[in-house]
């Protein structure tokens, strides 16, 4: 009886030991979440718009809007933004119908089709203004759609987790010294990639010829558009 009791004690003691040895590792790492932060200064505005045309045979609408398409081509291309550098964001073709919920009769209207534009410039009142300028007098009247960006978004993506590395070291050092104890090795380094967009709201305008006429050389004012303020995390 008493040689099992003494076994069981050995036992048990083992397991302790063990147990203690487990805890003992765990809390000997710490867990340190890094923040970084870039606020970068736009250089390049986006500006989209779409361009649409209806006509009652097919092929006629398809041609006006390839006539529109090739006449704004042009018009840019004078003012700086070659024909690669003009990107087709949608292009739909759809048939247009009138609707008398009274009699309920559908008329058919035609075809229109449509082509969604997008395109660079740069980040300054007078690059923005001779894009607009070319599009309006090409087109007698659009919605334009500006926003602000990065171009090389990649740099300032780096730039955001090295600094929340250095900042998750920074903080891994403050609580060792206020605890005590001092730092081997970081055993791992954990980064959740999420889409990160380098740009401002889009803000939409309408404009015409005849408001380009009527107003003074300068379309849009002065502008300085703010920072673009981006942030991500790591945990070490």
């Amino acid at each position: 009886m008493n040689k099992f009791k003494v076994i069981l004690i050995s036992a048990l003691t083992f397991f302790v030991i063990s147990a203690f040895a487990q805890n003992k590792e765990e809390i000997r790492t710490i867990s340190i979440q890094g923040y970084g932060e870039v606020s970068v200064k736009p250089d390049v505005a986006n500006i989209s718009f779409n361009l649409s045309t209806t006509n009652l045979k097919f092929k006629e609408a398809v041609d006006e809007l390839n006539s529109k398409v090739n006449s704004l081509t042009k018009a840019l291309k004078k003012v700086g933004i070659p024909k690669d550098e003009i990107f087709s964001s949608n292009y739909n073709i759809n048939k247009e119908y009138q609707h008398n919920y009274k009699t309920g009769v559908k008329t058919f209207l035609g075809y229109k089709v449509s082509h969604s534009i997008t395109l660079q410039t740069g980040a300054d009142t007078k690059s923005v203004n001779k894009v607009f300028e070319a599009i309006i007098k090409s087109l007698n009247d659009v919605e334009l759609n500006l926003s602000f960006g990065i171009k090389d978004p990649e740099k300032s993506k780096d730039l955001m987790i090295t600094k929340a590395i250095e900042d998750a070291k920074l903080k891994a050092n403050m609580m060792a010294e206020a605890s005590g104890v001092n730092l081997l090795e970081i055993l791992s380094i954990n980064y959740s990639s999420r889409p990160i967009h380098f740009r401002t709201n889009s803000n939409a305008m309408y404009m015409s010829k005849k408001m380009t006429m009527d107003a003074a050389p300068v379309m849009v004012e002065n502008f300085n558009p703010a920072n673009i303020k981006q942030n991500t995390s790591v945990s070490i």
